[in-house]
């Protein structure tokens, strides 16, 4: 679907009348006829979108992934340069290619914002996969820096001859267990 964006009558030729009325029925048809609205220059079809309520990248990206998940999968290796009202992203050749126009557009429509598909070489930043892998390693790190200052973990190790191989947070289950129900499903 094409989107088509509106910009704001000249403050000289709107009425004060058109600007005390609250939005009803004829900003409808003023948004179906395509025609100039005085909500601004968001594309028409996307005030009120579901993932305008979204401040921030990771957060809308996460929300898109319910609707479009490869789409979003394909999000979290771009870079996200701004996110606000309008929204620039750092896309590498192959992500250029593999975030069809039509993808393009139905995300921008449901994000509400005005998107920019730019060059990677453009922007300078961290993606939402590199920023995800930055903190995993960050709670491993910590975690294990806990673990061999513990001192039952130090007994063990030495009365055992051990070594510490993985750490997880109490309670989580870890690729062993992962694949061992694997295995037995």
């Amino acid at each position: 679907p094409s989107v088509r964006t509106a910009k704001p009558a000249p403050a000289a030729a709107a009425s004060p009348a058109a600007d005390e009325k609250p939005a009803g029925r004829a900003e409808a048809k003023h948004a179906a006829s395509g025609e100039v609205s005085p909500e601004g220059d968001l594309p028409l079809a996307q005030q009120g979108a579901p993932g305008s309520k979204y401040t921030g990248w990771e957060e809308a990206v996460s929300a898109y992934g319910a609707i479009k998940p490869g789409v979003a999968a394909m999000l979290d290796h771009v870079v996200c340069a701004h996110f606000g009202d309008k929204v620039r992203l750092g896309l590498d050749t192959h992500q250029q290619r593999a975030i069809s126009h039509p993808d393009r557009m139905a995300f921008a429509e449901w994000l509400g914002r005005e998107v920019f598909w730019e060059s990677k070489d453009e922007h300078q930043g961290e993606t939402l996969s590199q920023v995800r892998t930055q903190r995993a390693e960050a709670e491993e790190a910590r975690l294990r820096h806990q673990a061999e200052s513990d001192p039952h973990v130090q007994a063990l190790i030495q009365e055992l001859d051990a070594k510490l191989m993985h750490v997880r947070p109490a309670g989580a289950q870890g690729e062993d267990s992962d694949a061992a129900e694997a295995e037995q499903g």
